[in-house]
């Protein structure tokens, strides 16, 4: 039983056949080399490790980074949408507040000569009041 990876050297084989089963041979231990070099290479498994390492820990980054700007983008679309609430509630107040003004200019005209003057007097007798009371 012959062996395949072994070369024929019995006498039919040529010098050709020969040569090319050499180079099979030594294609063969050169991979077989290679590899046994990589098996005992251990900085350079340790430094594909920590390659492998950093590269895992950069892709975590970077998702962690767009996670980030994902709830940048969302809290800052939140805030848009309550400072365009909160704007929407002051223009209404200023609304409410502007009826309420004319409402009570229109009740002060439409009020006794007493009356307006007893509005404008009550603020004054106020002033008043704390003035000598800060005095004693």
């Amino acid at each position: 039983m012959s062996d395949p990876t072994r070369p024929d050297l019995s006498g039919g084989a040529s010098t050709d056949q020969i040569e090319a089963d050499i180079e099979a041979t030594r294609a063969r231990l050169s991979s077989s080399i290679d590899a046994l070099a990589e098996k005992a290479d251990v900085k350079g498994q340790a430094q594909r490790k920590i390659a492998e390492g950093r590269e895992q820990v950069q892709e975590k980054v970077a998702e962690g980074k767009e996670q980030v700007q994902e709830k940048v983008a969302q809290a800052q679309e939140k805030l848009a949408e309550g400072k365009a609430q909160a704007q929407e509630t002051v223009a209404a107040g200023k609304v409410k507040a502007a009826d309420l003004v004319a409402d009570l200019r229109v009740r002060y005209q439409r009020a006794p000569r007493a009356a307006q003057l007893a509005v404008l007097a009550a603020p004054l007798a106020l002033v008043a009041l704390l003035v000598v009371r800060k005095a004693r």
